[in-house]
Formats: C-alpha cells, structure tokens, sequence
C-alpha cells in the first residue's frame, strides 16, 4: 500500500513539475505572467484528486474490516451404514 502512494505521489510531482515551480517562482516573485486562472484550476483538479484518493483508501480499509457474505454450504457427505440396533432410524 505504501508503495502505491508513493508512486502516486511521484507521478504528480513528476507531471505537473513545471505547475509547482511556477507557483513557488510566482509566491517568491510576484512579477510573472503567469494567471491565477491556471493556479485555480491547478488547485481544483488537485483538490479533486486527493478527495478520490482519499476515499478509495477509506472504502479499502471499510471493506477490508467487514467480513464477506455467506457461501454456499456445500454438498452433503455420503450416507453412512446403519447399525444393527438402531433406535432413531
């Protein structure tokens, strides 16, 4: 499980790199041209994403504690031999 967060992880640091340095580059520096419409659409898709994410490893960890349905019982077993004496057969 925690390899697959930090795969994840890295894949969003690894695509969206250039968006990461831009924000840092516009905090420090307030004199680019970059548009706070791309921060806020950044921003949303991130936000959606970690809400996702953060729900497919809450419904693992629900589904993960709750136990399964009931299968089927199964066929019976053969008959056994009756006994010489028998008093409930």
């Amino acid at each position: 499980m925690y390899i697959i967060i930090f795969a994840v992880i890295f894949a969003i640091i690894f695509y969206s790199w250039t968006t990461l340095k831009n924000i840092v580059t516009v905090t420090i520096f307030s004199n680019t041209n970059v548009t706070p419409q791309g921060f806020m659409w950044f921003g949303s898709l991130l936000l959606l994403n970690i809400v996702i994410f953060a729900f497919i490893i809450w419904f693992y960890y629900y589904i993960r504690d709750r136990p399964g349905p009931v299968g089927r019982p199964g066929f019976p077993g053969n008959a056994g031999e009756d006994t010489p004496d028998c008093k409930t057969c």
